[in-house]
């Protein structure tokens, strides 16, 4: 399990200033990148990734088009 969450942290950018996101469609298991919740203004850990956190922060003239 160390392995994967390290490795995970790399391919999500957790070591740069990249914003990147990994979600299981079969399981909806999400993980967010420490900068994805800079970016939509979460503190790291607050919320539980998922695509209602996100489309929260959705402005609301772009919810109808996502």
């Amino acid at each position: 399990m160390q392995l994967e969450s390290e490795e995970r942290r790399c391919s999500t950018g957790e070591t740069g200033e990249f914003a990147l996101w990994d979600w299981n469609l079969e399981t909806d298991e999400m993980h967010w990148s420490d900068e994805n919740y800079r970016i939509l203004g979460y503190t790291i850990g607050a919320v539980e990734p998922s695509y209602g956190a996100w489309a929260d922060r959705l402005h609301p003239e772009d919810r109808v088009r996502t």
